[in-house]
């Protein structure tokens, strides 16, 4: 603004100086025409040709167009990789968002990477949402309709020194007991259970048996505990 103001400034200066010549070159003889013709043309070479001034804001305005032209550049070399990052994001969103159905998002892949060209999609909906196994490995039938699931000794203890600290020898209490779930019916639980002494406030499930009766069998029951 103020580099602005000098300006306009200066401008009117040299209007007046031109006004105040042309008028005395009205009343002079023809003689001094030339003169008075070669005084207007110094004073406009001297006067009139101002240095460019971009005010600050300007400036940043500019600084901010070569950011986003660097940034503008920067994602067309990469165009590629971005692009199949932010399909495979948009859509595992928009499937997750509205819990579109397993069948209807393959489908969907299977259209978009074979017909619409996006041969980068995968063409099954686990691997776009990136899914675990959801198979159970630890889970076995050990008696008719009865099931025994094996948490680990190891899972226990592992989690147990994101608490606390574990001292250099360890001693596990361990203690089996029965679970009644309901009344209208026998089943029940038999659990595997264990802390670490003396932090008897800590415990963690080894193993969980679930039958309509307790275990008949002890060595088959312990058998991965063991």
């Amino acid at each position: 603004m103020h580099g602005s103001s000098s300006y306009r400034t200066k401008r009117r200066r040299i209007t007046d100086e031109l006004l105040a010549l042309v008028s005395s070159s009205e009343s002079s003889d023809d003689d001094n025409d030339g003169s008075t013709l070669n005084i207007i043309t110094n004073t406009l070479t001297n006067n009139i040709q101002e240095p460019l001034v971009i005010p600050a804001l300007e400036k940043n305005i500019l600084k901010e167009i070569g950011s986003i032209q660097s940034t503008h550049n920067n994602f067309f070399e990469n165009k590629d990789c971005n692009l199949q990052e932010i399909v495979n994001e948009s859509l595992r969103n928009w499937a997750t968002n509205f819990n579109i159905p397993q069948n209807v998002l393959n489908a969907l892949l299977k259209t978009l990477k074979y017909d619409a060209g996006l041969s980068f999609l995968p063409r099954d909906s686990h691997s776009l949402l990136k899914c675990k196994s959801t198979k159970i490995t630890n889970l076995r039938n050990i008696e008719p309709k009865s099931f025994y699931y094996h948490f680990s000794l190891s899972t226990g203890i592992i989690k147990c020194s994101s608490i606390f600290a574990l001292p250099d020898i360890i001693k596990i209490a361990v203690g089996v007991d029965g679970l009644p779930l309901s009344k209208s019916s026998s089943s029940q639980f038999w659990r595997i259970l264990a802390y670490i002494v003396p932090n008897h406030q800590h415990v963690f499930p080894i193993g969980i048996y679930y039958g309509h009766e307790k275990p008949q069998c002890s060595n088959d029951y312990l058998k991965n505990f063991i």
